[in-house]
């Protein structure tokens, strides 16, 4: 089996036992399966992820790969949230940043910073440094990085 087929089937034992276990509540974010078999799997929520949500995951997909042995006996198996460092790439991530400092990467490379204002089912909005509001489709957003402040 090729490793974009075992990749699919962990993601699908992944999101269905999401759906079922916890009702939409938690979806992946990122994946990767390398070529020395380690997995990771970064995993978000409405309300942020916990430890608990990740150490159920992980042993439910590591109870598959052990029974199924799509990666044999030996393999190495990550499943975290994704850490405040990491950008953002998916919209209902986006929802839960409102108030937030954050760079949009467009996947025309054009970078936009701002506080996040608001975000819709198509766009998103951005108050701008000098308070002008700019509009950005969704669709051309590639990733959301958040601005991390340590000023009160």
């Amino acid at each position: 089996m090729n490793i974009q087929t075992v990749e699919q089937k962990i993601i699908q034992v992944a999101e269905s036992f999401l759906n079922e276990e916890y009702d939409n509540q938690y979806f992946i974010v990122s994946n990767d399966l390398s070529a020395d078999k380690l997995v990771r799997i970064y995993i978000d929520g409405i309300e942020g992820v916990s430890f608990q949500v990740c150490r159920r995951l992980s042993r439910h997909i590591e109870s598959h790969l052990d029974e199924e042995l799509w990666l044999g006996e030996k393999y190495k198996l990550e499943v975290s949230s994704p850490g405040i460092d990491r950008p953002l790439t998916d919209p209902r991530q986006f929802k839960k940043h409102v108030g937030r400092n954050v760079t949009v990467k467009e996947l025309s490379g054009n970078v936009q910073d701002g506080k996040l204002i608001e975000v819709t089912d198509e766009t998103l909005s951005l108050e701008t440094k000098n308070k002008k509001q700019i509009q950005l489709q969704l669709a051309n957003v590639e990733n959301i990085k958040i601005e991390i402040s340590f000023k009160k």
